[in-house]
């Protein structure tokens, strides 16, 4: 049957099917962002009035003008800035080249014309998703098969095992693989961070883009945006938070609809319909035992060598050293995350010193029967005994770094880590060395270069700066790097458009929720606290979260004092009411008259004609 497509870039949307493909696979967007997309590419070029494209995608429904912008921003999560142009106030424009094809070769073009919703629905041509496992994952193929057949009949899986065992690689992978099963989209929601029921709610919120109702209670109003949606949630790292999460998981599981949960956690959540499923670390064969042959085909040695050759081009080996990869293996009990570590150290020192250092250093294995704890301690001895192999300075550049949240550019950890004890021109070769022993991620093809820490490792290096001391002096030099940050994205929000803007600026909003929490939350710099609030709302506004940024601006307004600076009072009154514009208007016209007089007596004609 001869269809339309519509093709731009790597995209391309079967109109018949209601279905986007991103380089032959289908990707998870939902229903009301297809239809928004499609309404877009209909006249492209054009500026497209907000108030058709709410008719478009909602028809008679009552919807405010805040849906639209949650779905803008999914769909250029999905497939990029460049492509949507806002006129603030008016509608959207879509800029790329649009191609209209009345066919598609399946042959040629790898797309598969599938209708059947399902885990091998709509895959690339002559590819069957559950037989191999992603890329990057090692050993888990028959796991991942498992799960995606188990996903077919449970509601709620939860994925326990022991810290640094994989439970997050494999429920990323299953997401990824069982996205087609999943029309509405499968979505990724890190929990490191949630403290509550309601910090989780917020995650949930800010994975898919929910903008939440001013008005209406948070939990009420996410149910009832997911009781219509056949997608798949999953919640990563719930073991401190386990009562809060199950209480949710039931929520959303009795809420109706079509919606699968999966949780990872180091104990099961014990909430109705639960299916538990228990993840194991990779085998390895004794090398004493078996043939050497064995147990290079094992996956804990697949795993370690890989990551090996990832950092070193030139790494070859033996059989003898192949055996002392087994041994070094079977050491680490197979544990992914421990691989990952020693096969950092291994590409610097090589297989025999690093087997020797386990020798005198070993890590002390907890084999205990509760599996949480065992967890726990599992994953801090190997964090632990890879810390101890790390000289002072590094020690002291790892921990620093924990005050941010997401990724961040060398200039920035300049600014956090920099003292006399670590001079500015030392920073660069520490963050290196840090990343050749899996300590620190190096984000690839990003502008400029850009590292993080993973989330259980950001929790250890934290509580490391804690136990030194140091936490309010570094997130205070965080702070204040931020602060600089934000003045140059407000100058320049006028100035550039939305896309453009965002492209450079949207990466912030991490770092303004932690030291937000640091200053005001926890009261450590109230002042500092209303700075930064009151220069965010442009992030917040342009982001489509307006009611959590109406939150922490009330927050910060609640600790004004007299002696608080007229200029950054007026800066949070203005960027308050803002947030309030369309919900509250009465407050926000309040709000904007209390700024006004501010910027009056300050004689600050820039922002008072804004």
């Amino acid at each position: 049957m001869s269809v339309d497509f519509l093709a731009f870039g790597r995209f391309v949307i079967d109109r018949s099917a209601r279905r986007l493909y991103i380089d032959g696979t289908q990707a998870a967007v939902s229903s009301p962002g297809l239809r928004l997309l499609l309404a877009l590419l209909d006249r492209p070029g054009n500026l497209v009035p907000k108030e058709e494209l709410m008719a478009r995608v909602w028809g008679s429904a009552a919807v405010t003008e805040n849906a639209l912008q949650v779905q803008i921003a999914a769909l250029r999560k999905l497939v990029g800035d460049q492509f949507i142009l806002t006129t603030r106030g008016v509608g959207y424009r879509f800029t790329g080249r649009v191609q209209v094809l009345p066919q598609l070769d399946s042959a040629r073009s790898g797309y598969s014309t599938a209708t059947e919703a399902g885990a091998d629905a709509l895959r690339p041509a002559g590819h069957r998703q559950e037989s191999t496992a992603p890329a990057g994952l090692v050993g888990r193929a028959t796991e991942l098969r498992d799960l995606l057949e188990l996903l077919t009949s449970a509601r709620i899986i939860t994925l326990t095992g022991p810290g640094g065992v994989g439970k997050s690689s494999l429920a990323r992978a299953l997401a990824e693989a069982a996205g087609a099963a999943f029309p509405d989209g499968a979505w990724f929601v890190e929990l490191a961070a949630a403290h509550d029921e309601d910090s989780i709610i917020a995650a949930v919120n800010a994975a898919l883009n929910i903008e939440g109702g001013f008005d209406a209670p948070p939990l009420a109003y996410l149910l009832a945006r997911l009781q219509p949606m056949r997608a798949l949630l999953v919640l990563d790292n719930c073991e401190h938070v386990l009562p809060a999460a199950a209480r949710l998981a039931d929520a959303f599981s009795a809420g109706g609809g079509d919606l699968a949960i999966v949780a990872t956690s180091q104990e099961k959540l014990s909430c109705r319909g639960e299916r538990v499923v228990s993840v194991a670390p990779l085998l390895i064969a004794d090398p004493d035992t078996h043939c050497i042959g064995s147990a290079r085909r094992s996956p804990a040695f697949q795993l370690l060598c890989g990551r090996i050759r990832a950092l070193d081009a030139n790494f070859m080996m033996d059989d003898r050293q192949a055996c002392i990869a087994a041994r070094i293996c079977q050491n680490l009990d197979g544990l992914p995350l421990a691989l990952e570590i020693a096969a950092g150290w291994a590409s610097l020192i090589g297989l025999e010193a690093l087997e020797a250092k386990l020798a005198t250093t070993p890590i002390i294995w907890s084999r205990s029967p509760g599996r949480a704890a065992a967890g726990r301690r599992d994953l801090a001895a190997t964090l632990e005994w890879s810390h101890g192999l790390l000289s002072q300075a590094e020690q002291l550049v790892f921990r620093r770094i924990s005050a941010f949240a997401h990724a961040f550019p060398l200039r920035a950890a300049e600014a956090v880590v920099c003292d006399a004890a670590v001079p500015e021109d030392n920073v660069f070769a520490h963050l290196a060395s840090l990343v050749q022993k899996s300590m620190v991620a190096f984000i690839p093809n990003t502008q400029p270069p850009a590292y993080r820490l993973l989330e259980t490792t950001r929790a250890f290096a934290l509580e490391k700066l804690r136990r030194a001391a140091e936490e309010d002096t570094v997130r205070s030099r965080h702070a204040q790097d931020l602060l600089r940050s934000l003045i140059v994205a407000e100058r320049e929000w006028d100035a550039i458009g939305g896309a453009e803007w965002l492209q450079r600026y949207a990466g912030l909003i991490g770092e303004v929720r932690g030291a937000l929490g640091w200053a005001i939350g926890c009261g450590r710099d109230t002042e500092m606290g209303i700075a930064i609030a009151g220069l965010s709302w442009p992030l917040w506004h342009e982001l489509s979260l307006r009611v959590e940024g109406a939150q922490w601006l009330s927050a910060a307004i609640r600790e004004i004092l007299p002696s608080t600076p007229p200029a950054l009072e007026a800066q949070l009154r203005q960027g308050h009411g803002v947030m309030y514009l369309d919900s509250k208007p009465p407050l926000s016209k309040a709000e904007f008259e209390i700024a006004a007089a501010l910027w009056r007596r300050i004689g600050d004609d820039r922002h008072l004609h804004a």
